[in-house]
């Protein structure tokens, strides 16, 4: 998705399947949105996703990098895996 110039914005536990392969598939692409922002800036400002997967940035409210926080999301799935 990233290497295509687009971010998902809500990547939780709920949205990640499994195929009969183990294949893994991103679901719910409802909130993606281009990496590069509306001003081609690199930058979003919509506050999109669910609140315990959120990065801080976007929590406050900041423009923030789509990629490093779908990058955070996925910290907080694995994390959930793990523990």
């Amino acid at each position: 998705m990233h290497n295509n110039g687009r971010v998902h914005r809500d990547l939780k536990l709920d949205n990640l399947l499994l195929d009969e392969n183990y294949n893994l598939i991103v679901a719910d692409l409802g909130f993606t949105a281009p990496s590069e922002g509306k001003n081609e800036d690199g930058k979003l400002e919509t506050k999109r996703g669910t609140p315990n997967y959120l990065a801080p940035e976007v929590h406050e409210g900041l423009p923030y990098r789509g990629q490093q926080v779908d990058l955070f999301a996925s910290t907080i799935c694995l994390f959930n895996l793990m523990t």
